[in-house]
């Protein structure tokens, strides 16, 4: 009996201890943990917007020529200075360069606006101390100077070209003050005719080159001056303007061109053709009416140490006499009578001279 109470009293210890877990349970509450979560939002940029970037190119500065001379000092190794150039005419342009010491060295580039470049060259290259080049009126030039070795101080003087003359008179003249300078010249005759181009300097042992062209560009004669060729002549006509260019070839000469003018032709009525040879190649032209027969020919008042050449020719230019000047008396004869025209043409010498024609 005693252990049946024993063990119902253990169940009731047993029911009550389960209770008062089971109380103790629905007494907490949960806890609950919320996790936040943060969104970044990217936005691309659209096709037409443009981001700026940071340039690397370096722009260096440019310095505008004056009075045709550039000079500095090249200080650093790889230093280099630009200069611009405005060319104010067409022609062949000179650089002339100068250093303080043949040690030293630089280098010189010509270039244009679409950077390509017309001359590249060193100074200690330049045998003659500089270059030339042809430039076009108001195009824009560059000129870069390098160094290359130690540290020159460098000069350039730029020889310009002239502008065209139109010759006035029977004279012109000039200076060729650089190397490879060119001088032009427009000449306009009178007169159809032979014209005679005598030249001088200041300096025989200089040169410098003569040359002569129509409008199309047609040689008319290509020659330089020196001891043994002191002129040119030329066969010219009135209604041509020619160019004529006066270029150095050695030294830098002062020059002076004389021009032979040849005279309008003159009717002669009394059989005497009277004149003065000025220059080489001269031929005066005259007009003479002759009527058919025998002639005789005098010329009086000729230098001893000079010549003429007397020339009859037909109005179909045919020559029926021709006899350069002696003491004697010469004689010719005329089949058909008519206007003939009578040329008195230099040989050598320059004279006065009296022809006499005689009809016998």
């Amino acid at each position: 009996m005693k252990k049946g109470l024993l063990s119902i009293l253990l169940i009731s210890i047993l029911l009550l201890s389960l209770c008062g877990c089971a109380d103790s349970s629905f007494d907490t509450e949960p806890i609950t943990t919320t996790e936040e979560t943060t969104t970044t939002e990217i936005t691309e940029p659209e096709d037409d917007e443009i981001f700026p970037t940071e340039s690397t190119e370096v722009t260096k500065p440019v310095t505008p020529v004056k009075e045709n001379f550039m000079a500095g000092s090249l200080i650093f190794s790889g230093a280099e200075v630009c200069y611009s150039y405005v060319a104010p005419i067409n022609g062949v342009y000179r650089f002339d360069f100068d250093i303080n010491s043949i040690e030293n060295n630089y280098k010189f580039i010509l270039s244009n606006e679409k950077d390509e470049v017309l001359i590249e060259t060193q100074y200690n290259y330049c045998n003659d101390g500089g270059v030339s080049c042809s430039l076009s009126e108001n195009e824009t030039y560059y000129i870069n100077i390098i160094q290359l070795e130690g540290e020159p101080e460098y000069s350039v003087k730029i020889g310009v070209p002239e502008k065209t003359k139109q010759i006035s008179g029977d004279t012109f003249s000039g200076k060729l003050s650089y190397i490879d300078k060119c001088d032009s010249f427009t000449f306009k005759p009178q007169l159809d005719g032979i014209y005679r181009f005598d030249f001088d300097t200041t300096n025989v042992n200089y040169n410098y080159r003569f040359e002569m062209y129509t409008p199309k560009q047609e040689s008319v004669c290509d020659v330089n001056y020196n001891c043994n060729n002191n002129g040119v002549s030329a066969y010219l006509y009135s209604e041509i303007e020619y160019t004529i260019y006066v270029s150095q070839k050695e030294g830098l000469p002062e020059y002076e061109i004389s021009i032979g003018i040849p005279k309008e032709k003159t009717a002669v009525k009394n059989g005497i053709f009277s004149g003065k040879i000025n220059y080489i190649d001269q031929r005066d032209l005259y007009s003479y009416k002759l009527s058919k027969g025998e002639y005789q020919v005098q010329f009086k008042n000729i230098n001893s140490n000079s010549e003429v050449k007397i020339r009859v020719l037909s109005a179909k230019q045919e020559n029926i006499f021709e006899r350069s000047s002696t003491t004697d008396i010469v004689s010719f004869n005329v089949e058909t009578g008519g206007v003939y025209e009578i040329q008195v043409e230099q040989r050598y010498g320059y004279t006065d001279y009296d022809i006499v024609f005689t009809k016998v």
